[in-house]
């Protein structure tokens, strides 16, 4: 009998040491996920400040100090007149039109253009004729010469790729903005230029720019508990316009400093490629885990293996963008899937794969004067490509239904030509009427998060944060030396992991700097936990760091 118990703590205490890792793999994992995520709002929160002012078209006038009666203005070169130019041209009709009323009916007419994109696109006078009623307005667009970048020996198949607009098309401003996001994806910082060509009402598309810094990156953070070990060593490769079709290749090697590098070891692996066509968007991403942990027992040692493999493919389509918003949609694919071994025998039970279907749309636009960031999420599990399903009497879903919804909203509070404060709300939330697997759930409880919290986190089937960020921005500074930007914040969080009796609840609150100065980059974050959740451990002023440096 004395064997039976000695066995059975041995189980249970080789259990908890395998369930501990394979979390603390997954946190890191969500960790990761939440960093790309963070630098992908960033660059759309300034999509709705591209454009500062609009040039309108040229207006031929009518004579001074006469009345005009129109029972009928038409607009001529269209094959069918757009219902909002419709109405404007009706509200003119059989009222006695002054020049300026001319001007502002041509004004506004131009502008339902200017607004759609079409720049150089303009609206004059074709014929008046007070005696039949009739005014004839005449649309005369403007087309495309060429699209050229400037000494690129690739320029012709880039243009292809990334345009979706060409030649004798006509002059789309916003077509044109989305060829110039696709070439920025492949490393460089184009400007464009529209000039007149020799052909009247066409014009040539000219685009130059410099190669942004690329290459090799190296660096280290204190992502990782401490129980082994909080640091981690960074190293990264990027390579820009590597087919020529503008786009992008991201390898990244972690590893963790442990404390015994004889009985444990920790490799994160993770790539991404993607590329753009015209709306489209193409992207994978993949993270790979490797660890290894020699666990010493009362009655003997064994060995411990996992291994965590994530991998995403998602399709991206702008439907719609004008000055200042953008809508995009999005499908994607998920798979993960892990393998643990115990003295090299493979423990099936937390040894499966699991698949994901995903639909989402984002939208950015202004709002109250702020930039808007809008995503959201239906994930439903599946059992197809390997991946599990549910399994019978089991609590947790694989078959799981899953909405998640991120929100940035971000606004200058204050601004002149030496500082600026900014503030910026982050807003998280996911919902599940399943209970999910720890893997599936929703973290907060984190630097991207709610701060105040390194050593554990919250792993919610449903719930929800907001993050409060003010930033002193030294704009006097930028680009130097001294661009040091200090912030203070604080974050609410809370849900409901439906596998306890309670509902979890936490505040924290934070100060840093970011620092940023030609290669380096510095974060350095001190936070305080105000509000900790039921069985969470109490941690004093975690301190949240990160370094790198582009080469």
């Amino acid at each position: 009998m004395k064997k039976v118990w000695i066995f059975l703590i041995a189980i249970k205490l080789w259990g908890d040491n395998l369930d501990t890792q394979l979390q603390n793999q997954n946190r890191i994992l969500d960790l990761l996920h939440k960093e790309d995520e963070q630098k992908y709002i960033h660059d759309q929160l300034q999509y709705p400040d591209k454009y500062k002012g609009i040039v309108e078209g040229e207006i031929k006038t009518f004579e001074d100090n006469q009345k005009y009666i129109f029972s009928h203005i038409s607009l001529d070169g269209v094959s069918k007149i757009p219902r909002a130019i419709s109405k404007i041209l009706i509200s003119y009709e059989n009222k006695p039109l002054s020049k300026q009323d001319i001007f502002e009916l041509i004004k506004k007419t131009s502008e339902y253009y200017i607004k759609k994109g079409y720049s150089t696109t303009l609206i004059t006078i074709k014929s008046g004729n007070v005696k039949t009623g009739k005014l004839i307005l005449k649309i005369q667009f403007g087309y495309i010469n060429k699209i050229e970048i400037k000494d690129s020996k690739f320029s012709k198949l880039r243009v292809f790729d990334a345009f979706p607009i060409k030649k004798n098309d006509v002059l789309d401003i916003y077509a044109l903005d989305q060829g110039l996001e696709n070439l920025n994806n492949g490393g460089y910082r184009y400007v464009m230029q529209v000039e007149p060509a020799e052909q009247i009402g066409y014009s040539n598309i000219l685009i130059e720019g410099y190669q942004t810094p690329g290459g090799v990156n190296i660096g280290i953070n204190n992502s990782s508990t401490i129980d082994k070990g909080a640091f981690r060593s960074v190293l990264g490769l990027t390579q820009y316009n590597l087919l020529g079709l503008n786009d992008v290749l991201s390898l990244t090697y972690m590893e963790r400093f442990i404390h015994n590098r004889l009985e444990n070891k920790e490799s994160i692996y993770s790539g991404s490629y993607y590329f753009p066509f015209k709306y489209w968007k193409f992207y994978y991403s993949t993270s790979y885990t490797d660890n290894y942990a020699l666990v010493k027992g009362r009655f003997g040692n064994y060995t411990n293996k996992s291994q965590n493999i994530r991998n995403t493919f998602k399709i991206q389509r702008v439907m719609d963008r004008d000055k200042n918003s953008k809508t995009t949609l999005y499908a994607e694919l998920k798979l993960r899937g892990q393998k643990n071994k115990v003295n090299d025998i493979l423990i099936e039970v937390n040894s499966k794969s699991y698949t994901a279907l995903g639909i989402g749309l984002e939208y950015v636009d202004k709002l109250f004067g702020g930039n808007l960031y809008l995503d959201i999420e239906y994930l439903r599990g599946v059992p197809i490509l390997g991946g599990q399903g549910d399994v019978k009497n089991s609590v947790f879903k694989a078959e799981y239904n899953k909405i998640n919804l991120n929100a940035s909203w971000q606004k200058y509070l204050y601004y002149n030509q030496y500082l600026g404060l900014v503030y910026r709300l982050n807003i998280g939330s996911s919902y599940s009427n399943d209970e999910l697997f720890y893997a599936d759930k929703f973290f907060i409880g984190d630097q991207y998060t709610v701060r105040g919290f390194k050593e554990s986190s919250l792993a919610l089937d449903m719930g929800a944060y907001w993050s409060n960020t003010i930033t002193l921005k030294p704009i006097y500074f930028q680009g130097s030396v001294w661009n040091i930007e200090p912030f203070i914040g604080l974050d609410y969080g809370g849900g409901r992991d439906y596998g306890l009796d309670y509902n979890d609840q936490i505040i924290g609150t934070a100060f840093g700097i970011n620092y940023f100065w030609k290669i380096l980059n510095l974060s350095f974050i001190v936070s305080q936990p105000l509000l900790r959740s039921k069985d969470m451990p109490k941690e004093f002023m975690p301190i949240y760091f990160n370094l790198n440096i582009f080469i």
